[in-house]
């Protein structure tokens, strides 16, 4: 058994981080899926995932040159970038989305769902949700909604601790965290089992490469959470910022997000293995 060198380390390890950067969950397809049901229909359309879906798509079209230059450069031109679109294709998604969230959700948990995300509330969190995720694609506004983070942190602690409270109730610095990990040890394993590498590498030595970069991600992640957060939630007031935390912190809010982060961490563990597999092709000079 040959152990990864320290240069395919590196290298590998730059490119996971990028990739589960792109995975970060606020809340052509790769099995068989049904049509998407009527009620599903309504739900995705309150939740304006559309909005979202697209966004994750330009993420990862992003991600296409600094995977490129990491682990083949020069390798994957337009045809690469064709075929992580075409992996990233937002109705694929949604495709597969649609059937996790309808086999998970029954009908008083749907009810809840729909109640809170056709209200007017509801609606004004996702379009600033999906507005923020969106601007935060370029660099400049990423840094500037840290730069606010840190502001409304010093100066208006009643507001930052609201936002404290959202996301250490839902947990959702380990939940996101964990995502990550799947995705990076998934698509680890797509490099793998595509003879990427011109040695052997275990899934054991996978799987410590992978955990190697935990304690990076969960800082990363924090920082990118309450810097979204609060620049998503800026036009709310503490009074509708205290309604959607007492939402999703009720039983149905709670397992709402369950059903959110176990459907996407799903989808992005099978694409996260596709898109290893792909590199794979390139980076053994096998592209196709």
């Amino acid at each position: 058994m040959v152990s990864l060198n320290e240069s395919d380390f590196n290298r590998l390890r730059n490119s996971m981080r990028y990739f589960w950067l792109v995975v970060l969950i606020v809340f052509s397809s790769l099995t068989s899926l049904r049509a998407e049901t009527a009620r599903m229909t309504v739900l995705m359309n309150a939740m304006e995932m559309d909005g979202l879906l697209d966004t994750m798509h330009l993420e990862h079209i992003a991600l296409a040159d600094e995977l490129e230059a990491e682990l083949f450069p020069g390798r994957g031109g337009a045809e690469w970038n064709k075929e992580l679109s075409a992996l990233y294709d937002p109705k694929g998604m949604r495709a597969t989305l649609s059937t996790e969230f309808d086999g998970q959700i029954n009908e008083p948990l749907y009810d809840a769902a729909l109640a809170f995300f056709q209200s007017d509330l509801g609606q004004k969190i996702v379009l600033a949700e999906n507005s923020t995720r969106e601007a935060m694609l370029e660099p400049e506004m990423d840094a500037a909604a840290n730069d606010n983070m840190m502001t409304v942190a010093e100066e208006d602690p009643a507001r930052f601790a609201l936002i404290e409270e959202m996301v250490e109730k839902g947990d959702l610095i380990e939940n996101n965290v964990t995502s990550g990990l799947n995705a990076n040890f998934s698509f680890y394993k797509g490099i793998i089992d595509g003879n990427g590498f011109p040695y052997e590498v275990s899934e054991d030595e996978a799987l410590a490469e992978t955990w190697a970069g935990a304690d990076g991600m969960r800082a990363e992640t924090k920082v990118w959470l309450y810097s979204y957060f609060t620049l998503a939630y800026s036009t709310l007031s503490q009074d509708e910022l205290r309604e959607y935390i007492d939402f999703t912190t009720s039983p149905s809010g709670k397992r709402l997000n369950r059903v959110f982060f176990d459907s996407f961490d799903k989808l992005f563990v099978d694409l996260s293995y596709a898109t290893g597999r792909a590199v794979a092709r390139r980076m053994a000079g096998n592209e196709i």
